[in-house]
C-alpha cells in the first residue's frame, strides 16, 4: 500500500473520531465548562517540549490566580506558568476563530502570549472547504505554523495549538478538548524525528493518528465526566442544597479551587459559603486538602481528577495531605 493510501486512511479515520467527538460535546448538559480538558492538552503539548509539570500543579495555579486562595497569588513556577499560557491562548484563540475563523491576527495574538515572534505573513494557509477534511488540514496548519517559526521560542506548543485552532475553524469543536498532544508525547522519539525535512508525509500520519487516537480517548474521558456531574446533582437534589446544582458543574470544570470561590462564584455570604464548603466536605464529592510547604488549603475532587489523569492521585499524595 502507498503512503498516500495510508495517509487518506488515517485522515478519514481521525475525522470520523473529531465529527463523534464534537457530537458528543454537542450534547452535553447546558453549564458543563471543559477548562479541565483544555488545559490536559495544554499541560500534554508543554511536556512534548520538556515543560514537565503535572496537570494538578496547572489546576492548582488557576485557583491561585484567579484569588480563589487568599490573596491570589501566582505560581512561581513559570513552567506551570507557560502550561497556563497556552491552555488561555487556546481558549481565547478559539472564541475569535468561532466567530471570524483562523487567520494571521488570532494566531498573532496567541503567539504574542506565548513570548513567540513567529512570521505569521509567512505561511500559507491551508485552503478550507467548510469541514472536508479538518484532520488533514489540522495537519498541515501544524506543519506550516511550525516551519515558519524556526529559530523561535515555542514554535512546537503554537504549532499545536494552530492544529487544534483549524479543527475549531472547520467547524468542529472537539479542537478546544483534543488532547492530541498526548500521543505524540508518547511517541516523542518518532515525533521529534519527523519534525525534520525529510519526512513530511510521516509526520502528518503521525499527526492524524494523534487526532483519531486521542479524539476516542477523550470521547470515553468526556462521558466520564458527565457520569460524575449527573452523580454530584443527584446528591445535591437529595439533600435539597441551595445553589447545589451550579455548585456541582463548577466542581466538576474546576475540581482545584480555593475556600474564597464560592463566594464569588454564587455571589453569596460568607456564612451561606461556609454553609455549602462544609456540605461538601461532608458529601465526600471535595476533601481539603492543606499544601503544607505553602501553608494554603485548598478543596480537591479526586474523582473528577482521576478521570482527567489517572497519575494524579499518585503526585496529590505526593506533594499535599489531606485534613479533616
Amino acid at each position: 500500500m502507498s503512503s498516500g493510501s495510508d495517509e487518506d486512511e488515517a485522515a478519514e479515520a481521525a475525522d470520523r473520531a473529531l465529527r463523534q467527538l464534537s457530537a458528543r460535546m454537542a450534547s452535553l448538559p447546558a453549564g458543563l465548562p471543559l477548562d479541565g480538558l483544555v488545559r490536559r492538552e495544554a499541560t500534554a503539548s508543554c511536556a512534548v517540549d520538556r515543560t514537565a509539570v503535572a496537570l494538578w500543579q496547572v489546576l492548582r495555579a488557576r485557583a491561585r490566580g484567579h484569588h480563589h486562595v487568599e490573596g491570589g497569588r501566582p505560581d512561581p513556577n513559570p513552567e506551570v506558568a507557560l502550561v497556563e499560557a497556552t491552555a488561555m491562548a487556546s481558549l481565547a484563540a478559539a472564541a475569535h476563530v468561532a466567530d471570524g475563523g483562523l487567520d494571521d491576527d488570532v494566531m498573532a495574538r496567541a503567539a504574542l502570549s506565548l513570548g513567540s515572534s513567529i512570521p505569521l505573513h509567512e505561511i500559507s494557509w491551508p485552503e478550507l472547504d467548510g469541514a472536508a477534511e479538518p484532520a488533514r488540514c489540522a495537519a498541515l496548519v501544524h506543519d506550516a505554523v511550525y516551519r515558519a517559526g524556526h529559530g523561535s521560542p515555542n514554535r512546537g506548543i503554537l504549532a499545536r495549538l494552530a492544529m487544534g485552532l483549524s479543527i475549531v475553524d472547520s467547524g468542529l469543536a472537539a479542537g478546544i478538548v483534543v488532547d492530541s498532544s498526548a500521543h505524540l508525547l508518547a511517541h516523542r522519539s518518532t515525533y521529534l524525528e519527523r519534525l525534520g525535512p525529510q519526512d513530511r508525509s510521516g509526520l502528518r500520519r503521525l499527526m492524524l493518528e494523534a487526532l483519531s487516537s486521542r479524539s476516542q480517548q477523550t470521547i470515553a474521558v468526556v462521558d466520564q465526566l458527565v457520569d460524575l456531574r449527573d452523580e454530584f446533582r443527584l446528591v445535591v437534589e437529595q439533600d435539597e442544597v441551595p445553589h447545589g446544582s451550579v455548585l456541582v458543574d463548577w466542581v466538576v470544570a474546576n475540581p482545584i479551587f480555593g475556600d474564597t470561590f464560592v463566594a464569588e462564584t454564587l455571589h453569596i455570604d460568607d456564612a451561606a459559603a461556609a454553609e455549602l464548603l462544609a456540605w461538601l466536605d461532608r458529601s465526600g464529592i471535595v476533601r481539603r486538602i492543606e499544601v503544607s510547604e505553602l501553608g494554603e488549603v485548598y478543596r480537591v475532587a479526586p474523582s473528577v481528577l482521576q478521570v482527567l489523569d489517572e497519575r494524579l492521585q499518585a503526585s496529590l499524595q505526593g506533594d499535599v495531605r489531606v485534613t479533616r
